[in-house]
């Protein structure tokens, strides 16, 4: 189960500190790792996306006041677009595969 998050922030590095210091949190509520994305256009507009081994337990993540307290704190602006996703088809692709 992933979550993937999306927000802006007021500075991307500000936010990245945060995020950071913010690892044992995550790793509380059963997050294993997680991948984030800037926009190319639209840089402080960031995407995060968490592996989770559990849908409640993540759920109690965002319940967590730590998580407002930290999102303040490394300048999130508004609230961030959730959305919950199930890994349905994964592919690698190498030079030379056949078109």
């Amino acid at each position: 189960m992933y979550l993937l998050l999306q927000h802006s922030v007021r500075d991307f590095d500000l936010w990245k500190t945060v995020f950071d210091e913010h690892a044992d949190f995550r790793a509380k509520y059963g997050i294993v790792g997680h991948t984030l994305y800037r926009d190319a256009d639209k840089p402080n507009d960031v995407t995060v996306v968490l592996d989770c081994r559990s849908r409640e337990r993540a759920e109690e993540l965002t319940r967590d006041p730590s998580l407002a307290e930290a999102q303040q704190r490394g300048g999130v602006i508004g609230k961030p677009r959730v959305t919950w996703l199930e890994e349905v088809d994964a592919a690698t692709y190498t030079q030379g595969r056949a078109a």
